[in-house]
């Protein structure tokens, strides 16, 4: 699940018109992007998506939607790291608009499997950690978020643990940008993508040419 929702819109469009992409299009990605925010909110109100989940009482009745699997960048001699899927989650006291952070522990990949929650630090206690005198005793993992960048306190991260999933507080799929990570789990994506050309499909099936070229239709 790292397909964007610009992919997905562009997926859906390509759909429609058979991948045949020419001025007379109608259909504004815009449009597209309406379509799939209702069909995802539909499938996560209708409990369809597993990693969509309305949140407890100190979320305010929100969703919490997993991201996952997430691929961690193990820079040579520096602390690992991985983006943001998004940067549009809810912001709540205390950083709770970032749920939680978790190993995907997949067996057939990993060295080391790690089944506790991943410690979530403010930056500032990150970095003070690190001037103190224990600065190299490592015990739990934890990390720091910082202009959409994860990163651990420690480097080999993928190597040893795999991939992680990140648990964030969403008002809805709205919210979104185009160039976020849309969260559709693999074994519901072809259903979301039929929902969302069924809405299209529903439309008159002549659309007015407006485009003034040699697709142009006789007056009769």
């Amino acid at each position: 699940m790292t397909k964007t929702k610009l992919l997905y819109a562009e997926d859906i469009r390509n759909n429609l018109y058979n991948g045949l992409i020419q001025r007379d299009i109608k259909i504004d990605f815009r449009e597209i992007f309406l379509a799939m925010d209702r069909a995802c909110n539909f499938f996560a109100k209708g409990a369809f998506f597993e990693n969509w989940k309305l949140g407890s009482g100190k979320t305010d009745d929100l969703w919490l939607t997993d991201f996952s699997p997430l691929t961690v960048t193990d820079p040579t001699n520096n602390n690992s790291y991985f983006s943001l899927p998004t940067s549009s989650y809810v912001t709540l006291p205390h950083g709770q608009g970032i749920d939680s952070i978790y190993f995907v522990n997949d067996l057939t990949q990993v060295k080391k499997r790690y089944y506790k929650p991943i410690i979530i630090k403010a930056f500032k206690d990150a970095s003070g950690y690190r001037s103190s005198m224990a600065g190299d005793n490592q015990g739990r993992i934890s990390c720091y978020i910082k202009n959409r960048i994860v990163t651990f306190d420690r480097g080999k991260i993928d190597q040893i643990y795999g991939k992680v999933g990140i648990r964030l507080v969403l008002r809805d799929a709205s919210v979104l940008g185009d160039q976020d990570v849309y969260p559709v789990p693999a074994e519901m994506e072809q259903a979301f993508i039929e929902k969302c050309i069924s809405f299209f499909m529903q439309r008159r099936a002549a659309e007015p040419d407006l485009v003034r070229d040699s697709n142009d239709t006789k007056a009769k």
